[in-house]
């Protein structure tokens, strides 16, 4: 009819896998250009929502890191919290009067043999003597020795020296007052140290991914830069991020055992590289057909029909 507006192009905007379609009475060769503000990403739990990251502000994508951060951090808390820290200001309360280190040897006044405290997560003790009979079914077993400690699991044990320089006071005293002066300082600093290691460890990985996925977008026809690539790859650990969350917390209320970590870290990855490869199939594609260009070089001015020029050679007028 005369008073309608018929669309000339449509775009999809992805909310929770569902597309909705927009309509636009611009030109279908300049719909990609406007794709970034079409697309709102605020959840990275479906492949459309890690693929609009793609094409989001860095800032958006980094706030929505943050959240994810900030629950790895809150969990790491309260897995210390709830596992560890009882054994550890438990095994302070049974330390003796005079124990320090100095010149790399342990100076213990108690017994050479005892387990100053032991949970299903944590055992503390001190072995003197290389006595057997103190190893414990627990997680993680911690032992002091002569000249050294040891940190043992059903993954594997570490033997680590004494500094030889310096003296570090063990008695009762003064190592719970020292914890109980730093506790929420270590608590804390620990976690923002977790928080910052994941994410340097997912840039680091992007950075990996990045030039494979703008290789296989290019081939397939898809509108990303080098940039959109690690943005992408970036997201596509966020879902991942949550089966981690959930299996910390169901290690902490002990309904996942020491030997399933390693599995779900494995399915972790997994999880990334599935959506990595099919949020890929998500981008939008190059509307020009020939503009696609140089793989790692920005497509801005391809993608832009004013920088195609004229054949010089052509009939029209």
């Amino acid at each position: 009819m005369g008073g309608d507006i018929e669309p000339v192009g449509i775009a999809s905007l992805s909310l929770s896998g569902l597309a909705v379609p927009i309509y636009n009475n611009e030109p279908k060769s300049f719909m990609n250009q406007k794709l970034t503000d079409r697309y709102l990403p605020w959840q990275p739990m479906s492949f459309a929502g890690v693929a609009a990251f793609a094409h989001a502000p860095l800032f958006r994508l980094l706030m929505v890191t943050s959240l994810f951060l900030f629950l790895t951090g809150a969990t790491v808390i309260w897995l210390f919290a709830r596992a560890y820290l009882p054994v550890l200001e438990g095994a302070m309360s049974n330390l003796p009067d005079e124990a320090y280190i100095q010149r790399g040897f342990l100076e213990w006044s108690g017994a050479p043999e005892a387990m100053l405290k032991q949970g299903a997560f944590l055992a503390i003790g001190v072995d003197l003597q290389g006595s057997p009979s103190l190893q414990t079914s627990a997680d993680l077993n911690v032992l002091l020795g002569p000249t050294s400690w040891r940190i043992g699991s059903l993954l594997g044990e570490v033997e680590l020296a004494y500094p030889i320089t310096g003296k570090i006071e063990l008695n009762r005293v003064e190592l719970s007052a020292w914890w109980g002066a730093w506790e929420p300082v270590l608590v804390i600093g620990g976690s923002l140290a977790t928080s910052m290691a994941v994410f340097c460890g997912w840039a680091l990985v992007a950075l990996v991914y990045m030039p494979m996925i703008r290789i296989v977008s290019f081939l397939g026809g898809r509108d990303v830069t080098l940039l959109g690539c690690w943005k992408l790859c970036l997201a596509a650990f966020l879902p991942g991020t949550l089966l981690w969350i959930s299996t910390m917390i169901m290690y902490g209320l002990s309904r996942v055992p020491l030997l399933g970590l390693p599995f779900v870290s494995a399915a972790y990855l997994i999880v990334h590289s599935i959506y990595v490869v099919f949020a890929v199939t998500r981008l939008p594609g190059v509307s020009v057909a020939g503009s696609l260009g140089h793989p790692f070089t920005s497509s801005a001015q391809d993608r832009d029909p004013s920088h195609h020029r004229e054949n010089p050679f052509s009939l029209d007028d």
